[in-house]
């Protein structure tokens, strides 16, 4: 898995986007595990005891330049109540950094998920895959949403690196493909609710 160094990989030679604005300063990675983000604080609830659903409960406010969050929202009973909580130890002008399974790609449209029974929701760029008793979130919808927040999207993206679209759909490319990613990746940006919605 290791989906956060793979991430950090792609990352360092992504030039598409300026990921050295957003990695700066002190940061927190939210359910780091195994595999957390280098100089980043951690905090995970199988080695910590810490619940990501409530990090305001351990930080105070305005403590993070960032926030970083690998495959984490997906577990979580309340995503946009958590997102919520998290904007409040985030900084003016800091970033919250998100990965989430493709539900297409990643879950083949399968669901519970076969690879991790523990995921809560699905998640799709694709508003046409929308009911069937999935607990779907369409993520340009949710996103929109968390401008109440004072978090504004600046990318949006789904990632599909080294995915061989060939192979059988009962694998889990995420484990059994090296460097395989296949996840939207979305960063937000905590504004001043004085600040128009569109400055970046």
């Amino acid at each position: 898995m290791k989906e956060t160094s793979k991430a950090s990989r792609r990352r360092a030679s992504d030039s598409s986007f300026d990921w050295g604005s957003v990695f700066i300063g002190k940061g927190l990675d939210v359910g780091s595990g195994d595999d957390p983000l280098i100089g980043a604080e951690t905090i995970d609830i199988s080695t910590d005891g810490r619940d990501a659903n409530i990090l305001e409960s351990y930080f105070e406010g305005d403590r993070f330049d960032f926030i970083h969050a690998s495959q984490v929202l997906e577990h979580l009973i309340d995503p946009m109540k958590s997102i919520k909580g998290w904007s409040k130890v985030l900084k003016t002008g800091g970033y919250i950094i998100v990965t989430v399974p493709d539900f297409e790609l990643y879950e083949k449209r399968t669901w519970p998920s076969r690879f991790n029974p523990d995921h809560k929701t699905a998640w799709t760029m694709n508003r046409l895959l929308a009911g069937n008793g999935v607990p779907l979130i369409h993520v340009p919808d949710f996103l929109n949403e968390l401008s109440e927040f004072d978090l504004k999207a600046i990318r949006v993206e789904l990632i599909v690196s080294n995915y061989d679209f060939s192979l059988d759909s009962s694998i889990d490319q995420t484990r059994h493909t090296d460097g395989a990613e296949c996840f939207i990746e979305f960063v937000l940006k905590k504004i001043s609710s004085l600040q128009p919605c569109w400055v970046r």
